[in-house]
């Protein structure tokens, strides 16, 4: 299966990297985004969140779906049809006939919407969908593997910004980020536990073979990337320990969760991610002022690698507290109650059961606000962008691994959708598509947003197998 997955990603990106072969919504070639990045003259600055000169009446995912995935179209219109037409892109011949239903209108985007699902429609190609006196939607792509193909694709940018592409020295800057000093650190450790908690939660996700310089060495490749970047974070808390408190929380976070996925695979480095975990715990309680939520993630990720009993009832003592205030939990208090969740030591029985419950109060909180939206997005945040989205989706991924609830992980995917291309904009977010030409991506060009897209992916994956 996921060497079959593996070929059709490269046939599935050999099209994207050329453009996809189709016409836009207006009858104008899409730029190919190898001629855009090769391009001088384009101004590479251009945030991709700007607004397209023409955006399309019919939205869909722009990079297409999988054949026996969800497929639901959004119409915009004061006066919309009764039907929408799935169409060839390469013939123009209609392949499929639908019904727009479920009319409402959007009082943020002050639009009237319909809905239009082809889910039925399992042809696989390259298509697009006209409506009467609407339009055309940009095109699409239903294919296998297509999750999986672009799952790759985000792993792999993270090859691409490698300082030192054939392996990490003591000389290499690890991944090459806009930031730097202190606030690089707090990015790059922010971004491998996310990928680690990825790991941890969706392993048959990962391959061996997505074509960095380690692959085919038996190693998971996002595990090899997660130790190339690791090492210059362990190469720079070795000269200096540290000032930035985010900074040093997330890395023994980080470490422990390195420390249990290199158990087995290299119990050297594993157990040098665990000693650099302790000695750096130990520099973070001796700063006078640490945000409380950091230190108990930190904590109890340690807790979790070592069992030591003080640990614990610190741990222990602040869910508690914590647990008892109604406030929503941040995204260190998020992973803090999952790494105490997953603890094989000795756990407090009451206390997991409130965290259980809070954790799986807010997931509905979540479903029931996103169902209720035209984009079927969480959208408490008045903006509605990418950045966000993410933390709520993850919480969704988190939850649905340990019960696999229908209604979440259709939640999940709607959101993957709206960030592909079925937005108000018509943008896709993750590969840069905006209107006539393309602009550069936001999500591949931010590494922890990349971490949760592949987080998001991950579990896409892993529940569609």
């Amino acid at each position: 299966m996921k060497r079959n997955r593996l070929l059709s990603f490269f046939l599935i990106f050999s099209i994207l990297l050329t453009g996809c072969g189709a016409q836009s919504s207006v009858g104008q070639e899409i730029t190919r985004i190898a001629d855009y990045t090769n391009d001088q003259s384009i101004d590479h600055t251009q945030n991709a969140y700007d607004v397209p000169v023409m955006q399309p009446n019919i939205l869909v995912n722009r990079l297409g779906y999988e054949p026996d995935g969800q497929k639901v179209a959004i119409f915009r219109g004061d006066e919309l049809p009764e039907e929408f037409h799935i169409c060839d892109a390469n013939t123009k011949d209609v392949v499929f006939t639908g019904k727009i239903k479920d009319e409402r209108f959007d009082n943020y985007y002050k639009e009237n919407d319909g809905f239009g699902d082809f889910s039925e429609f399992n042809e696989q190609g390259d298509f697009y969908i006209r409506a009467e006196g609407i339009g055309e939607s940009y095109p699409f792509m239903i294919h296998d593997s297509l999750y999986y193909s672009l799952f790759c694709e985000a792993c792999k940018r993270f090859y691409e910004i490698r300082s030192n592409k054939a392996g990490a020295t003591s000389q290499d800057e690890g991944w090459v980020m806009e930031q730097s000093g202190q606030n690089k650190e707090t990015l790059a450790s922010r971004t491998l536990y996310m990928l680690l908690l990825s790991y941890e939660l969706f392993p048959n996700a990962y391959t061996d073979d997505i074509g960095i310089a380690e692959s085919g060495n038996g190693v998971p490749d996002i595990l090899d990337e997660c130790s190339y970047e690791a090492s210059w974070i362990l190469n720079r808390a070795a000269s200096d320990p540290g000032e930035d408190v985010t900074a040093v929380a997330y890395r023994v976070a980080m470490l422990c969760k390195l420390y249990e996925s290199y158990k087995t695979i290299e119990p050297t480095f594993s157990m040098t991610c665990l000693k650099e975990a302790q000695s750096s715990y130990k520099t973070l309680i001796g700063h006078a002022e640490v945000p409380l939520d950091e230190r108990f993630m930190a904590e109890a990720e340690l807790y979790r690698a070592t069992g030591l009993g003080n640990l614990k009832a610190l741990v222990e003592q602040y869910m508690t507290e914590r647990l008892a205030n109604p406030e929503g939990l941040v995204e260190a208090d998020f992973f803090g109650v999952v790494a105490y969740l997953a603890t094989a030591g000795k756990t407090d029985v009451t206390i997991c059961d409130k965290a259980i419950k809070r954790i799986m109060d807010e997931a509905e909180r979540i479903a029931a606000n996103a169902g209720r939206e035209n984009y079927f997005v969480f959208s408490e945040e008045a903006s509605r962008n990418p950045e966000s989205l993410f933390s709520k989706v993850v919480h969704m991924c988190v939850v649905n691994h340990v019960i696999t609830n229908y209604e979440y992980n259709t939640v999940i995917e709607n959101h993957f959708h709206y960030l592909m291309g079925r937005n108000p904009q018509g943008i896709c977010h993750a590969l840069g598509w905006n209107g006539k030409d393309l602009a550069p991506t936001d999500i591949f060009a931010n590494p922890y947003q990349n971490a949760q897209f592949i987080f998001i992916l991950s579990e896409l994956i892993s529940n569609n197998d």
